[in-house]
Formats: structure tokens, sequence, C-alpha cells
């Protein structure tokens, strides 16, 4: 019976339904090696990665051995990112902020961090509304003392601290540092002189973490002209696409990028009504470019999807088809109108729900997503860094993986917490959320979950599940060879049943 318990609960989790072959076998008799090891040093040290801050343990993390190969394995699509952090912050302040014409000022707020503004311009720009001070050129003012000016700008720019617990004790800290941080990124990127140089460096870091597709969130903001001009959204989203379009033709082994137009959730029926009318007109207009509406920003401070029931069903109501991509039950706080967010999401057929931490305390809305497959977007190292859960193990991911729900892994804002692409989350998932007994199955199938649940029509998706096989048979001949070596003769063969047969010694392991 008990053979039968552990049977049972292993053919229930995700990835059970994936069938490895010789090569798969012999890779993943290595990485589960690589996985115990790690866990056994854990268990005696007490220092498991995912049950620290990701700010603490990202060190580790790196070192492991685990990470390593998760970082060369192909992870298909990054469905949940937003745009102001994308591209690592050491790009950012080198290129953007040397480039030239480029002025900053101070919102001095005296109940949080300072936020910092900045704009390209041919002349000192007009007096920003928020700063107290006058706008000074960044050329000049980094002379006195780059390495100084350079590291205020790296502090201001993320959430990278030595002791988190201290700088964010609770989720109010965390967002108060969290929302200034993205906020002057947001000046450069969407800037005429940093637009397009941006974008290319973030599908370049995530080509470079083996992701082969992404559907981007952004406001769409104004770009801003160095004469003080600014574009409009249409104007935006037409640069988006041409900037993706430029990219895929220089990149071959990167299929696309698509864009999720979103509002912010705490502003005013009205603005968006706004936005829900120029998401139908961007749908029309950029049927490639253009997949979806949501709602982002703090869930706790904002209003609840119902709050804007009447603006989000005007789609429907037109008979438009504009998918929904809702954020939705992050939170930790239950029965209030926020955590009802999941129910409306679901009522209103979003067509993944990004976060989804508070699902276990509704049923029917987990019972209706495995019927229905509406994909879950965990965000692991997000909702530990914001405060949700401490220790990864206690998320509700560990659930969700193991009942073989439809979830996909992505990393939300990796740049602010100094991760980049997918690696890092799929790391903490594979190790936390899936324990020690996840395999390649659960990678592998969470991969494919990432082309299954995208945004991307049937003949897309079949076309990027080639591209990412190609990368994936690459991956596992790549990875056998560096082993083969590292021991054996070439005519050494490895199954999964030997798997000691992989290793020189305890004292010289690959």
């Amino acid at each position: 019976m008990r053979s039968q318990y552990l049977k049972t609960e292993s053919d229930k989790m995700l990835g059970w339904d994936v069938t490895l072959n010789e090569k798969e076998k012999a890779v993943n008799a290595t990485l589960m090696h690589f996985k115990k090891m790690e866990f056994d040093s854990a268990e005696k040290l007490n220092n498991f990665p995912p049950s620290r801050n990701f700010l603490i343990a990202k060190e580790d993390i790196e070192a492991s051995k685990v990470f390593q190969v998760i970082q060369k394995m192909p992870k298909g699509s990054a469905l949940h990112i937003h745009e102001m952090s994308l591209s690592n912050v050491t790009w950012v302040i080198k290129n953007l902020t040397y480039l030239p014409n480029l002025y900053f000022c101070k919102d001095s707020k005296s109940d949080g961090p300072d936020i910092l503004h900045f704009k390209f311009s041919k002349n000192i720009p007009s007096p920003h509304l928020l700063c107290q001070d006058n706008w000074k050129l960044v050329s000049e003012t980094r002379k006195r003392n780059v390495r100084v000016f350079d590291e205020m700008l790296m502090q201001s720019f993320s959430m990278v601290v030595d002791d988190p617990h201290t700088a964010y004790p609770n989720g109010n800290a965390s967002w108060a540092k969290f929302g200034p941080s993205l906020e002057p990124v947001g000046d450069l990127v969407f800037s005429s002189a940093g637009f397009k140089s941006y974008f290319d460096q973030a599908m370049s870091e995530f080509e470079e973490d083996n992701v082969q597709y992404m559907e981007i969130r952004t406001l769409l903001l104004p770009i801003q002209f160095e004469d003080e001009s600014k574009g409009n959204p249409m104007d935006t989203m037409k640069m988006f696409q041409d900037v993706i379009q430029e990219y895929k033709d220089t990149h071959p082994n990167f299929y696309d990028a698509n864009i999720i137009y979103t509002s912010l959730r705490f502003v005013s029926e009205q603005a968006v009504q706004d936005a829900v009318t120029l998401a139908i007109d961007l749908i029309k207009k950029f049927p490639d470019t253009m997949i979806g509406f949501d709602l982002v920003g703090e869930e706790d401070v904002g209003y609840s999807l119902n709050h804007f029931i009447n603006q989000l069903l005007e789609p429907a109501n037109q008979n438009v088809k504009l998918p929904f991509f809702f954020h939705a039950g992050e939170t930790d706080w239950q029965g209030r109108s926020i955590d009802e967010n999941l129910i409306d999401a679901l009522l209103l057929n979003s067509s993944r729900i990004g976060h989804a931490y508070a699902i276990l305390k509704h049923p029917k809305v987990l019972e209706e997503v495995k019927k229905r497959g509406i994909a879950l977007e965990l965000n692991p190292i997000s909702n530990q860094v914001l405060k949700l859960v401490d220790d990864l193990r206690n998320h509700p991911g560990t659930y969700l993986l193991a009942n073989d729900y439809p979830v996909v892994i992505s990393s939300d804002d990796p740049v602010v917490w100094g991760a980049k692409g997918l690696s890092y989350d799929f790391y903490e998932a594979f190790m936390a959320f899936g324990g020690e007994k996840a395999d390649l199955r659960t990678l592998k199938k969470l991969a494919l979950n990432s082309i299954k649940y995208s945004a991307l029509s049937d003949t897309k998706k079949l076309e990027l599940k080639e591209l990412w096989q190609k990368k994936w048979d690459v991956f596992l001949d790549e990875f056998l060879e560096i082993y083969k070596h590292s021991c054996h003769g070439d005519n050494d063969t490895v199954s999964q049943d030997n798997m000691d047969g992989l290793f020189c010694s305890k004292q010289d392991k690959p």
C-alpha cells in the first residue's frame, strides 16, 4: 500500500506524463545526482537557497550545478515579464545614462526613498512638477565622482541590498522601494534615445538565457523626444513592432516577442475606459504584435477587477476579442475584495492568471482553472522579495506542481532584484516547488507549458515548439558530451539505472 501511495502521488505530479528517451534519461541521472547532493548539503548546513531571501541566496544559486544545467536548458517562453525590468541595471547605467543630453532631478519624499526623474533634452528641460531641485546634466554631475554617482544610480534602480530583512521587513516596505526602482528606468527607456537599444538588449539577455519567446507587459508610455515633444501609445507600439521584427531578422534562434498592453489598477474608471478603448484599437491595428490587456500595480492598494467591471466588459459588448491576462491573487489577505480578483479573472475569461498566489483559498477557482486549462503564471522570486512568502517551500506552487495544474514559471521584474531571464525562477521552482523528486520531466513539462499556454496561434506554437525541440536536442548532446569525457572512455554508455557510473569518485565529481 505504501508503494501504491508513492506511485499515485508521483503520477499526479507535473511532468508525470512525459516519457524520457535514452539521452534524456542519461541527462536526468546526472541532474538528479547534482540535485541530491545539493539537498543533502542544504539539509546538513541548513542553507537551502529557496528557503532564504533571493537577495542573500543569489550567489549560492549561481554556484549550484543544478542551476548551471537549467541555464543551458532551452526554456521556451517568458510569459509574465514587465518592460521596465528586462535589461540588467549595470547595462542600463553604463549605456543609457552615458548618452549625451541627459538631465536628471530628484523627487525627495519624506515617506519613502528618493525617486529620480530623467529627460533627454537639447536644452535645460521645463521644470518637473515633482522635483524639488532643478534639472542637472548627468554628464556634469557624474564628473565630480564617477563611482559614487553610478553607485547612487545602482541603488536607485534596484532593490539589491546586503540585508534585505532590515531594509524590507514587510510587504509595504518592499513595494515602497519596488515602484521607485522602476520609474527612472521608464524615463530612460521610453525616450527616442534609449528605446531601441534597451529592448535589443532585453531580447538579447533573454535569448542568452535560452528563452525563445517573450510576452512583454507594457504601459506603452509615450516616447519622449529631445525637443520635449512626445509621441503617443500607437507610436510606441509601432516602435515595439519594428524593434522586435529587426531583432528576429538578425537572430534566427529567437522566435518572437509580443505585447500585452497594461493600465495601472489604481487609476480612475475613465482612465481604464480609455485604456480598454485603446487596447481595442491596438489589437485591430497591430494584430501580429498586440495580444491582450492587463491591469498592473500593487494589488492590495489598487482597485479590484470588479470595480472596473463595466469597463472590462466593453470589448464583449462590442463583440471584439480582446484577450485578458489579469494579475490576480497576488495577496496574502483572504476574503477582501482584492482576494476576489481570482474569481473575477475567471469570470472575465482571463487567458492566464498572473501570480495566483492566493488560489489555494479558492477551491472553485482551482477546479475551474484545471478544467478549462487556464495557466497560472508563477513568479517565485517576485513573491519572495515582495514578501508574500519567505521560504519558497511554503509557496502554493508546491501544491500546484504536485497536482499537475496548468502552470508556467516566469520572472516578473527580474532585474530589480538582480536576476536575469528565467533561469533563477526555474531553479527556485524546480528545487522548492518540485522538491527532491521532481526531475527532468518536470523541467521539460514547464518549458512545453510555456509554449502551450502562450498567446500564439496553433500554427505559431508548432513553429516555436520545433525551434525549441532543436535547441533541446543540442542541449542534451552537449550535456552528454561534457560528462562523457569527464570520467569515461568514448565507448561507455550511461543509463538511468547506472547513475554512479557518471562520476569518477566522491572527491572528483564533474
